[in-house]
């Protein structure tokens, strides 16, 4: 990670409350009930959304400072480790909804590439 995608990252952090963090579980949880019992929901939802990702690792520091799979390049783009094997179901779907856009917001400073449409 460059120093300015890490200052960036690490201020971001910084100001998350500990009501602040709690409301992120709140959204793990969320989206492990949506993923084990509301499919259906999933699907209808992913087919309203577009856009890519572009790497930034926001949706990775969710539920912990830094997810302990997310490495960062020499770019400052963000990779899984386990990518390509088994991940956790929050990261096969992310973003589900809008709410989850909502919550990635709180801990990065950048857009999203991800939107959803109407």
């Amino acid at each position: 990670m460059n120093g300015e995608t890490l200052s960036r990252t690490c201020k971001a952090d910084a100001r998350l409350t500990a009501a602040g963090r709690i409301f992120l579980w709140t959204g793990v949880l969320r989206r492990l009930f949506l993923f084990c019992f509301r499919k259906k929901y999933i699907e209808a939802s992913i087919e309203t959304r577009t856009g890519e990702c572009l790497r930034c690792g926001a949706c990775c520091r969710l539920a912990f400072a830094k997810c302990m799979y997310l490495d960062f390049d020499c770019d400052g783009k963000a990779s899984c480790s386990r990518h390509t094997s088994v991940r956790m179901p929050n990261c096969v779907v992310f973003p589900i909804d809008s709410q989850d856009i909502k919550e990635r917001d709180l801990v990065a400073h950048s857009p999203c590439g991800f939107y959803f449409r109407k």
